[in-house]
């Protein structure tokens, strides 16, 4: 079985392709990077006290859930197109 020399360069060109996510997100202010960080401490302490097995789980995780879910809402309110034009 022979291998044809130009499907192994196309191959090679396809495998070395990086695609980036842009890093400017025109949407991203204060808010969401306080909201980011209330959700990133809430998720640290409901797994540092999972780990240690604590009773406050329960608790803890339903706090963390709120978090993200408040930092979710106002993500996508945020990214959607018609938002900067509106203020």
């Amino acid at each position: 079985m022979c291998v044809k020399p130009y499907t192994t360069v196309v191959l090679l060109l396809l495998t070395n392709v990086h695609i980036h996510k842009p890093l400017h997100k025109p949407f991203w202010d204060q808010e969401l990077t306080e909201l980011w960080k209330v959700m990133k401490d809430r998720n640290k302490l409901y797994t540092k006290e999972k780990k240690s097995g604590s009773r406050r789980v329960k608790s803890l995780f339903d706090d963390f859930i709120a978090a993200r879910n408040v930092f979710d809402k106002t993500l996508r309110r945020k990214e959607t197109p018609g938002f900067l034009a509106r203020y």
